[in-house]
């Protein structure tokens, strides 16, 4: 860019000259001189981009005028080495003069574009091009079209909806990465995208070394649209639509998501709120109430006054306390029932104890009446007693007004008692 094309190489001793000078007057002064057109001519060269090949290209000199050199940019050249000339070990530049073939025309340097001559493949900033455009930097452009009518492809299947299912896995479980291309430095920006080595196969290139990006736009595709008939189906089930929601609201009131969500709920008899979830109805085969780390209790309500009673299970036993499960002390904590005279566990179910017999009475009166078992089978077995030998009861007297019997404590009921009356007369 800014360079001049080159016209040709100035030739001292041509063979033919085909004229071609300017005779008018205001050309007199000038210096003529011959350029080579086409044909070999002797070139001065220097050695600044290195020993020269038979057959490398020859371009002009950057360093001194009228000189010739390698061509090692992409530039305008004069032709073809037809002779080598190998670099002198000096500390400044050497010289020489070389046979060279003129040929004027634009040359590519090998290392930003490079033509494999075997494969046809181009590369662009590499000389082991793999594709047919290979490209080792960034491009630019306003569009890339790919090609896409029907006629120019075969064997077209479409996707299944199970293969729809599998995209949506696919892109879930894609890895993205940040990274450095081997010949980036360091401080360059990090790139962003996938490693070929774990992502899909069916979004790689042919030779499984890079990724497809068509075959990955075409798969994002698929998964916006499984995507798409999962929030349908959801909007039909709670019967809402997203269209409706604002976005920027997170209140659970309003059209939010979340309010939405909550109405919808609410339709088919769940409700949540204050940490509550209300169910009209459960149907279920197994129900579990808290766990092994943290037992918990279920909370029922009374039919009557709707007083609140937490169940628990302590030692394989239910026990019921009054209040909320939550307000109820924990079974490690919790206060014992107070203990019965006889040290008996009050949690478990125990007969009636048996009165003792009285001692005989010296002094008694008779307000109320007194009940008398007819036998002394009508009395329960204690524990501990001697065998009770039954035997019958003489007929009571029936007594115009009931008399009350004062018994004294007995402390031990092991032995048999009486019952006297006023009569002093024993009942049994």
């Amino acid at each position: 860019k800014g360079a001049p094309a080159p016209l040709g190489i100035i030739s001292t001793q041509p063979g033919v000259l085909l004229g071609g000078f300017k005779t008018a007057l205001e050309y007199i002064d000038e210096i003529h001189v011959s350029i080579a057109l086409t044909g070999r001519v002797p070139v001065n060269v220097t050695d600044e981009n290195g020993d020269i090949k038979v057959g490398d290209r020859i371009a002009v000199s950057t360093h001194m005028d009228g000189y010739g050199a390698k061509a090692v940019q992409t530039g305008y050249t004069v032709g073809v080495a037809l002779e080598a000339f190998t670099q002198v070990a000096t500390s400044s530049v050497a010289t020489s003069s070389i046979l060279v073939f003129t040929d004027p025309q634009y040359f590519f340097a090998d290392t930003q574009v490079y033509v494999d001559h075997e494969t046809g493949y181009v590369g662009i900033g590499t000389t082991t091009p793999q594709y047919d455009l290979h490209v080792d930097g960034e491009i630019a452009a306003q569009a890339f079209i790919n090609v896409s009518t029907r006629d120019a492809k075969k064997d077209i299947t479409y996707l299944s909806p199970e293969d729809k299912v599998d995209a949506l896995t696919s892109i879930r479980n894609l890895q993205v990465a940040t990274y450095h291309y081997t010949n980036e430095d360091e401080a360059a920006p990090l790139r962003m995208g996938l490693i070929a080595e774990e992502s899909p196969e069916s979004i790689l290139s042919v030779d499984g070394k890079g990724v497809d990006l068509y075959k990955l736009s075409a798969l994002t595709l698929v998964g916006v649209q499984e995507l798409s008939q999962k929030v349908t189906a959801l909007e039909r089930a709670l019967g809402i639509s997203l269209s409706d929601l604002d976005p920027t609201s997170s209140a659970p009131e309003g059209n939010s998501l979340l309010a939405v969500v909550l109405s919808g709920l609410k339709g088919l008899g769940v409700s949540i709120s204050n940490q509550f979830v209300h169910i009209v109805s459960v149907f279920t085969e197994e129900l579990t109430v808290g766990s092994e780390a943290m037992p918990t209790g279920i909370q029922f309500y009374d039919q009557v006054d709707g007083s609140p009673y937490c169940v628990r299970i302590h030692n394989g036993e239910i026990i019921q306390k009054t209040g909320l499960c939550e307000a109820a002390p924990p079974l490690e904590t919790a206060v014992p029932p107070e203990p019965v005279s006889n040290g008996a566990d009050p949690s478990s179910e125990q007969p009636d104890p048996v009165q003792p017999t009285p001692e005989p009475a010296t002094d008694t009166t008779t307000d109320t009446p007194v009940d008398v078992p007819n036998s002394q089978a009508d009395l329960p077995e204690q524990a501990g007693t001697e065998p009770v030998v039954e035997t019958p009861l003489p007929p009571v007297e029936e007594q115009p007004q009931a008399e009350e019997v004062v018994v004294p404590p007995v402390e031990d009921a092991s032995e048999q008692q009486e019952v006297v009356t006023e009569n002093n007369e024993p009942q049994a």
